[in-house]
């Protein structure tokens, strides 16, 4: 009943999009072999950093993966991709390949859960690199850094290198900057050791209090006793993140702009959807200039209709506010990509049904 309920919520937002029923089949029998796969161990680790990311939208997770493989092609990483819409495959795989990298294709859970079962049953190195598809590199600098850390410190377990902004309820006193998992790095061994989980859950000390993804983790390492480094200020300058972005692709999907508006009921809401719209409208068309085909791209209407439609919603000062904020974020990360021209390999894995290398 778990799969087939996470199968009904992304079919119209998602799998319609990406192939239909071919695309959920082949989610659907990925995530099958998943489970089925016996755990890795730590005397499993390999050498070299892992990059972990799952993919709801495949030009974007194309665009971010050739910005981390131009920033990182000296680290000798490898990139697993779990292809949560069943359409990360063909055309955007040689898109993105400038190193080791494996799809496999699972089924959109919960991020929690989809990340302990990757980091427990796919991952095979000591340090594991877990970054959200749209916190966008231009540099290694970020990485450099953590591995020092990692290097100095054997009682390390996370460098987080985009913490969280706010601190909630259920970390108020427990945790001064709350690591997120939004773009974070494990030591692997550490954190099977001791049971991490990135799942969501219940805090005993507040009724209507819960942790987020990854912050019962984050009390548990530091009461004991082991160390979480927060990357200071002027590494973070390295990353490019962007808030929402793929959710607000999957919305424009499912629904028309109408009804995005009334999504966006309050004005605090209508500002982060315009600037989630205005930047995935962008990013699409850019994904669509590299690739010298924006028909590729078919949410590209959509999203530009959406964004006029919450667009009417704000005053005209407003709107051109946060058009100009999009282009000052934006304009570092199109000179990076489209200033590197595409290089195709062959050593991409793709991995339809996950089954075990």
């Amino acid at each position: 009943m778990r799969h087939l309920r996470a199968a009904r919520e992304n079919w119209g937002k998602n799998h319609k999009y990406q192939g239909g029923l071919g695309s959920l089949f082949r989610c659907w029998r990925g995530q099958r072999a998943l489970e089925r796969r016996v755990p890795a161990g730590p005397s499993d680790s390999i050498g070299g950093i892992e990059v972990l990311t799952f993919s709801v939208v495949p030009w974007l997770t194309a665009l971010w993966g050739r910005s981390l493989q131009a920033a990182l092609s000296a680290k000798g990483h490898r990139l697993l991709v779990g292809d949560c819409s069943g359409g990360f495959r063909g055309g955007w795989l040689p898109f993105v390949d400038r190193g080791p990298i494996r799809v496999l294709p699972c089924l959109n859970h919960h991020h929690g859960e989809k990340l302990d079962l990757f980091v427990s049953k796919v991952c095979s190195s000591e340090l594991v690199m877990v970054c959200d598809d749209d916190i966008f590199w231009l540099r290694d600098e970020p990485l450099t850094w953590a591995l020092e850390r990692f290097a100095q410190d054997p009682t390390l377990a996370v460098v987080s290198l985009a913490p969280r902004t706010l601190i909630s309820s259920a970390l108020e006193g427990r945790v001064e900057e709350p690591m997120g998992s939004s773009c974070l790095l494990i030591r692997r061994s550490i954190w099977q050791r001791e049971g991490c989980s990135f799942r969501m859950a219940p805090d005993p000390r507040g009724e209507d209090w819960f942790f987020d993804t990854c912050d019962r983790a984050n009390v548990e390492l530091l009461d004991r006793g082991f160390q979480i480094e927060i990357a200071p200020p002027e590494i973070r300058r390295g990353l490019v993140p962007l808030e929402a972005v793929s959710a607000w692709i999957l919305k424009a999907q499912k629904h028309p702009p109408r009804r995005l508006a009334q999504i966006a009921d309050l004005p605090i809401r209508r500002t982060k959807a315009f600037r989630a719209l205005v930047t995935a409208h962008r990013l699409a068309h850019l994904a669509g200039r590299s690739v010298g085909d924006e028909s590729r791209i078919g949410v590209l209407g959509r999203l530009e209709a959406a964004a006029d439609t919450v667009a009417g919603c704000l005053e005209p000062a407003e709107q051109a506010r946060i058009r100009g904020e999009v282009e000052d974020t934006l304009v570092p990360i199109e000179e990076r990509l489209l200033g590197d021209p595409m290089q195709v390999s062959t050593n991409t894995t793709a991995e339809p049904s996950a089954s075990a290398s």
